[in-house]
This record gives structure tokens, sequence and C-alpha cells, in this order.
């Protein structure tokens, strides 16, 4: 008897897993942005709790396309009186998909023992299409907010569908 029902109940449970498998294959993730910022400190072991007032610090900027582009902008800005004491504040330039554009950038942190350094990064696109993103790390005592990264997304033209919804072409 017991052979009698574990040979459909197989079969049952192998359809089941199978035309699960294929309804959510045709499911699309979130699209992801085809730019990346990362911001690190480039010697171990340094934390945003450990900056203190008036240290300077080099860090280690890198900007990666998930594409082939004409243009690339990457800009360093610095808030709550942090100061850029070496390295380039901007860049723009052609990159290729997947490879890693590396920037070395020294600060200092402000008297107060703060600062923030934000990357921005943004791929002009055509047609009105763009995107862009950025990165941040926090200098000071304020650990529980350093580095952040967050995606500003795609700005492409906004076209709408039957519905009255809101239609984001990424290309």
């Amino acid at each position: 008897m017991l052979r009698k029902t574990f040979l459909p109940l197989c079969i049952f449970c192998t359809i089941v897993s199978l035309s699960a498998s294929v309804c959510y294959a045709g499911r699309s993730q979130k699209p992801l942005s085809p730019i990346r910022i990362t911001i690190v400190p480039t010697h171990a072991g340094v934390t945003p709790a450990g900056i203190k007032p008036g240290d300077v610090v080099e860090f280690k900027v890198t900007a990666v396309s998930f594409l082939d582009t004409q243009e690339m902008r990457i800009k360093v800005e610095l808030s709550d009186g942090a100061e850029l004491v070496d390295g380039n504040a901007a860049w723009s330039g052609p990159a290729a998909k997947n490879e890693e554009k590396v920037f070395i950038i020294t600060v200092r942190a402000s008297q107060e023992g703060k600062g923030k350094i934000w990357v921005h990064g943004a791929i002009p696109g055509s047609q009105g299409a763009s995107f862009a993103t950025e990165s941040w790390y926090q200098l000071g005592a304020d650990a529980n907010a350093s580095m952040k990264s967050s995606v500003k997304g795609a700005k492409p033209p906004v076209r709408k569908d039957s519905k009255g919804r809101d239609v984001i072409e990424y290309r």
C-alpha cells in the first residue's frame, strides 16, 4: 500500500517543484544602477569612530561602470568642515564595462572631529535618461552612520501605461 501512494506522491512533488521554478523564471528583479561607487580608508584598522579632530586620512574611491559609456562623471564633496588635502575632487571620461576607476584622496577631519565625504557618480544617457548613485563616509564619532551607499536610480523620461502608472524603461 505504501508503494502505491509513494510513487504518485513523488511524481506530484516533482511536478510542483518544476512548475514553481518555471513560474519564477520569467520574473525579473529590480534593475540595478549601471554604476557603483565605494569609498574606504586605504589603511587597515581605520574606523569612523577612530578618526579624531584634525586627523588626516587617505581614502580609496572606486567607481565601476557596468556598461560601456562615453562619459562617466565622478565628483567628491566634503561637508561639516572636512577638507581635501590631496587628490582630485572630480573626474570625467569614458569607461569600459566592468572597468574600475580608482582615485586616492586625502582628507582632514574638522576641528570638531566630524565631517562627511560624499562621492557622486553619474552616467549621462541618451534620449534624456541618466543614471546616478552616491556613496558617503562619515568621519568622527558617529560610527552608526558610516559608509552608507544609496542609489539615486535612473532618471529616464516618465511614460504612463494604459492604467496611468509610470513606466520606466532601462536600456
